[in-house]
């Protein structure tokens, strides 16, 4: 500050007082404001390094704050990367949908897509065949697996 100090009024022969002035009422207001943080800041500065407990949830604190800062970063990051995937997915299926058009027409299109429901639909009842059918051979094997494991348990009623 001393240095500041001896060269302050070597300022005001070089520099006109429209710049001067409103420079020193902005130096003096922000060196006021140093002193007056530093002097109400230095109580808790010194009861922070004298008691070590104090310190560590300080720094434990500043360590989980920082931590999410980074976190929230990474999310976004990765919420980017996700809508950029989608939107890109999105736009080449309209893409993909108008050259199909455009390509075929309109009434080739629709000959397309319902060949292609009729196709998918057909898929859908074998598979839904083939579960029936896979529910209905497990009910047979549990009802036979009962009926076996009574008969071996020597324990029918009708018998002597």
């Amino acid at each position: 500050m001393d240095i500041l100090q001896d060269y302050l009024p070597l300022l005001h022969n070089l520099l006109p007082p429209s710049i001067i002035s409103p420079f020193f009422k902005t130096l003096t207001t922000i060196f006021a404001t140093l002193q007056t943080i530093s002097t109400h800041l230095h109580p808790l500065y010194t009861r922070v390094l004298t008691a070590p407990d104090a310190t560590s949830v300080l720094l434990l604190i500043v360590i989980l704050f920082l931590s999410f800062k980074i976190l929230d970063m990474a999310y976004r990051a990765v919420l980017f990367w996700v809508r950029l995937v989608l939107r890109i997915a999105f736009w080449g299926t309209v893409g993909f949908v108008g050259v199909w058009i455009y390509k075929r027409g309109v009434d080739g299109f629709i000959d397309d897509v319902e060949g292609l429901a009729r196709f998918w639909w057909g898929e859908w009842e074998r598979f839904e065949g083939d579960v029936r059918d896979n529910r209905r051979r497990k009910e047979e094997e549990i009802f036979l697996s009962q009926q076996a494991s009574r008969g071996r348990s020597g324990k029918s009623w009708g018998r002597w």
